[in-house]
């Protein structure tokens, strides 16, 4: 450990004296001619211009000077989210330093983010912003995270992400960050954008956007897309993702410079496939599964998993049938409404006021993997309660379900999978209003303070079923029969390939109100140097019901698994208050014109998530841990201290950051005396130790070079196991799902074409080794990737662009035996199932402008 530490510091004090000598060279440098620019270079020389002067909205109580901000923050702008042409919300945010994204999950969201080591692998500590108002009070429950509710098109102007520093100050779930995208509420030049694009598997796509004046005090904006295709891994059905989304936004200025009011509504329906891990290896040998589901395209999406039935209880004493079709995938439709404005009042004060409706229901219909295991055994394992249910029988086989054709399980390696049919329904309403107020006094103290109110509920029911597979990309569903010693059919255990029916509901609703205060204060004690502080209050009050879930027989004949039901049997009310205190410091320091320093301290919060009231079931009472203690407020502490440097060939950031966690309700794998691994529930506390490094380098007039270096210490520092693991067992253990390293890197060759600007790019990403579990015995393997890019000006108003997606083919996992430990007995270490990054694909697009 001690050899580990030791590296890490010499990889901070490299780091810092490369940023030192770098600023020296070029502080050398300022004073001779620079080259003359070209045409090659006027986008390189006009980025070069904007970044010490471009101007940030989000942690802060108005506008600020990004190269000033005393705190981490990273921007995105519109042409390069064009650029990197993300599949997602979460793809975007890849190359952002201290942030590990895990984007593989599809187009549609529901995929992991972990910022700056903290031990919560989705948005539970990172919330997503939309014109600085939250998209739902809650970004993160089961089935439903908050980049579910979000897609990206032309009508985003960019994005801002702040990494701990004062994000929790204005906002109520950013304890770790947040992430702010900005839309396009009209402009005052006319723009006119329409984006064709294609891609693999019938992948099309079309965006739009029209925006300008409408007269000299009113502006509009009209954006949005539609597209459809057959998914980033063909799910063997059509139209896997389809769908779209419209939006409308406009801004009319008061007369008198008394400011602006502006409007939005947004409409999104749109369903995209969900992909979860897949077989990787055999857990009985350890020999690859790749001939049977290849990691580069395969899936366990198939359509022998579309049009099923469930059967579910109905909580009065009755069950019933309900349809699902697994093309429904992730599928939010969602409508919001947003209004607000800026106003100047007398005596210098400035008072801001923004408020947004939303009402979604979001379907979340997936397959969710289970483990490889020997199909015999599985039979096997089957056979006492078929002899009891079927007299007569002898022994089990496999028949394909739907036609009863035997099944061989000798064509898939000797293997077969019980994977879960998921089916979430959410519906969610929330009425948010944020009002802020600001001032600055004598010149040298901005106080703003602000009052924000959201009033929401949520409604949602999670069905599991546990479903029979054969071990393949696109898989069948598969029945067990039983037969008596002449080989005839005695009964079925399954029905339609189902083998239970309710394994993993989660039933509850909730209704509440979350109210907020906020201050803050930034004091100018000379040109040079300035100190800050913010706190903010939360208080949540809320009522439920959580639905209570039994078994209950529902017949005494027929197939075995439709004989008894897991499900809803009735509701219990609860209700609760709870709330948190968030509070900052920090300090800038300009050293000359082109350097700054900064300092800051943060204390904030995570509340319990809703549906935590409906589950953690200990004793009887929910929203319990194992130890009868409630579900904590869990406190979440960082420091970071960092160097800014702007320069017109070079801007770096170099920051030294920490994170504490405590309290985190969780659970973990280990193996036990008998190489099995099996689930026991934690209460952790972790520290992470690192730097990040973000820039840009200009060296020539057509050559760029962006990127960012992460290197940590994620560490289990602590914690209650409430079982026969020891405590000590994962102490000083690497945070699971969190590497030690992560670097991007981005070179583009600048070059004009009958005039017009052109780009030849590339984007290089490594991602160290991690682990899967919380005693570290399950890894995840360091990878890299490699993406190429052309951008080429047709014409002044026409360009085409190729992006080429992970090159080499990189199979590097974003998960390992997450859902699927149970038949892992060869080794712990290899990862029997796992969800690999998307194999190499091509895309192509043409946009239009006038």
């Amino acid at each position: 450990m001690q050899a580990a530490v030791e590296q890490f510091q010499c990889r901070l004090k490299g780091v810092a004296l490369a940023v030192l000598g770098a600023y020296s060279i070029h502080a050398a440098a300022v004073g001779a001619p620079a080259d003359p620019v070209g045409p090659d270079g006027d986008q390189a020389a006009a980025a070069a211009a904007d970044a010490p002067t471009q101007v940030v909205v989000t942690g802060t109580s108005g506008r600020k000077k990004k190269f000033d901000t005393p705190y981490a923050i990273s921007t995105i702008g519109d042409d390069e989210i064009q650029r990197k042409e993300p599949r997602s919300a979460v793809d975007l945010l890849k190359a952002v330093p201290g942030i590990k994204v895990e984007n593989s999950g599809g187009q549609g969201g529901g995929e992991n983010v972990v910022i700056r080591g903290l031990p919560f692998s989705g948005f539970r500590l990172m919330d997503m912003l939309e014109d600085g108002l939250p998209l739902f009070e809650s970004n993160y429950e089961r089935q439903l995270q908050i980049d579910e509710l979000y897609r990206l098109d032309l009508g985003t102007e960019g994005a801002e992400i702040v990494r701990g520093g004062t994000a929790p100050i204005y906002s109520n779930n950013a304890s770790g960050g947040v992430v702010n995208f900005l839309s396009n509420f009209g402009t005052e030049d006319p723009r006119h954008t329409i984006k064709l694009s294609a891609g693999q598997h019938r992948q099309g796509r079309i965006d739009f956007l029209n925006s300008g004046p409408l007269n000299d005090l009113t502006l509009y904006s009209i954006s949005g897309f539609y597209r459809q295709g057959n998914g980033l891994r063909d799910p063997g059905f059509s139209k896997a993702d389809q769908g779209g989304q419209l939006r409308l936004g406009a801004t009319y200025t008061l007369g008198g410079g008394l400011g602006k009011v502006f409007a939005g509504f947004k409409y999104l329906n749109d369903r995209n496939i969900f992909y979860t891990s897949i077989p990787l290896r055999d857990a009985r040998n350890g020999n690859s599964l790749g001939d049977l589901i290849d990691p580069h395209s395969g899936t366990l999406d198939s359509a022998s998993f579309r049009h099923v039935q469930f059967r579910v209880l109905d909580g009065q004493g009755g069950s019933r049938l309900v349809s699902r079709d697994l093309a429904d995938g992730i599928h939010p439709t969602v409508a919001s409404l947003t209004v607000g404005g800026d106003f100047n009042l007398s005596d210098g004060w400035k008072l801001s006021d923004k408020a947004r409706y939303t009402r979604a229901d979001v379907g979340f219909d997936a397959i969710l993997n289970g483990a490889p295991a020997d199909a015999g055994a599985i039979l096997q394992s089957n056979l006492a309660a078929a002899q009891k249910a079927f007299p007569g029988t002898t022994q089990l086989r496999y028949v394909y379900a739907g036609t009863g054709q035997v099944f061989d399980p000798a064509t898939t390696a000797g293997l077969t999978m019980t994977n879960t049919w998921s089916s979430t329904r959410s519906t969610i309403r929330n009425a948010l209003n944020d009002l802020r107020a600001s001032k600055t006094f004598g010149g040298i103290h901005d106080v703003s303070f602000g009052l924000s109110l959201s009033r929401y509920r949520l409604d949602q029911q999670q069905i599991g079923n546990a479903i029979v597979t054969n071990v393949r990309s696109n898989p069948d569903a598969l029945d067990i029969q039983a037969l008596d010693a002449a080989g005839q059919a005695t009964g079925m255990v399954t029905e339609n390939g189902f083998s239970t029916y309710g394994s993993g509901d989660l039933i509850g609703n909730v209704h509440g109100l979350a109210s907020a205060l906020y201050a803050a204060e930034n004091w100018h004690i000379t040109p040079a140097w300035e100190a800050d502080v913010g706190v903010r209050h939360e208080v949540r009050t809320e009522k439920g019901m959580r639905g209570v879930i039994g078994k209950q027989v529902i017949a005494t004949g027929g197939p075995l698994a439709a004989r008894s039901v897991t499900g809803l049997t009735g509701y219990v009310p609860y209700e609760h208050t709870l709330n948190g205190t968030a509070w900052t410091v920090g300090s800038l320091y300009r050293i000359s014109q082109p350097l700054n320093t900064f300092v800051r301290y943060s204390s904030a919060y995570s509340l319990p998530r809703l549906s935590d009231y409906w589950t953690n079931i200990n004793n009887g009472v929910a929203g319990t841990m194992p130890n009868g203690q409630p579900v904590p407020v869990v406190p979440v502490r960082q420091a970071e201290a960092g160097v800014k440097l702007s320069l017109p060939q070079m801007q770096l950031t170099l920051i030294g950051f920490y994170s504490n966690f405590k309290k985190l309700n969780t659970s973990t794998y280990f193996a036990n005396a008998a190489g099995v691994l099996v689930n026991q529930p934690l209460l952790i506390n972790t520290t992470t130790k690192g730097i990040e490094l973000e820039g840009v380098w200009r060296p020539a007039k057509s050559v760029e070079l962006t990127g960012s270096v992460t290197l940590q210490q994620p560490v289990v520092d602590g914690g209650a196991t409430f079982s026969t693991l020891s405590p000590d067992s994962i102490v000083d253990k690497q945070i699971p799902r969190v590497p030690k390293y992560m670097v991007t890197l981005n070179p583009a060759y600048l070059f004009t074409h009958e005039g017009n600007r052109g780009r030849v790019y590339a984007s290089f990403s490594a991602v160290g080794k991690g682990y899967q579990d919380f005693v570290n015995t399950s890894i995840l393997p360091a990878y890299r990737t490699l993406d190429l890019g052309l951008q080429y000006p047709l014409t002044a108003s026409t360009n085409l662009q190729v992006v080429v997606a992970n090159v080499t083919n990189s199979a590097g996992l974003t998960e390992g035996n997450a859902r699927a430990p149970e038949g892992n007995a060869f080794t712990a270490a290899e990862a029997t199932t796992g969800r690999p990054l998307f194999g190499r694909s091509v895309s192509v697009s043409a946009t239009f402008s006038w």
